[in-house]
Formats: structure tokens, sequence, C-alpha cells
């Protein structure tokens, strides 16, 4: 399987590898399959319903738990990192671009 890629953001998913900038970035099993369905629908906004079918465990856990994995995937991800790729899309949902809009 190849390398998933979005700006500086790589992800093997096969080895169960993230990395930003050549930094290791170490995700919870919900948090590595959010980014994943990312990585793989690049630019796509994904709403919090979509979210929650695609993700393991998450089916009977409600929008708060996407909340949640999308609060701890960003401090993961995007506060080390002058370019945010995590972006709410207002009234939607959420989507990863290297460009905000």
């Amino acid at each position: 399987m190849s390398l998933l890629r979005c700006d500086t953001l790589e992800m093997d998913p096969a080895r169960f590898i993230v990395q930003r900038a050549g930094r290791q970035i170490v995700l919870g099993t919900t948090e590595f399959a959010l980014l994943e369905l990312f990585l793989r629908n690049p630019g796509r906004t994904f709403t919090r319903e979509e979210i929650l079918t695609q993700l393991p465990g998450t089916a009977t856990s409600g929008p708060e738990a996407v909340t949640a994995c999308i609060h701890r995937l960003r401090v993961k991800v995007d506060v080390p990192f002058r370019v945010r790729l995590i972006h709410t899309v207002r009234g939607v949902g959420y989507r990863l671009s290297s460009s905000p809009t």
C-alpha cells in the first residue's frame, strides 16, 4: 500500500505511521482512522453523521465523539505547524486540505 499525503503530512496505513514535516505523530486508533478517511478523500467535506458511520466504534457515540476526535487530531496534526490542514466548513462538517478554501 502506498503512502497517503497532504502537504507535509504523510501516512503509511500499512505500518500505522503518521508524520508531518519529518516529525512522527502518535495517534490513537480512531484518530488514525479519521485521518486516513480524510487523506483518502482530499478536499472532500464530511458531515459529522458521515464520519460517525465511517469510523469504527463511533456509530453509537454521537456527534460529540466526532467533535472530540477532530479536536484531538487538530492538536496533534495542526497545532505544532504553521499551515493548518483540518478545516471546519461551517454548518456542514470537516475536511482535510492544504488550502483553507
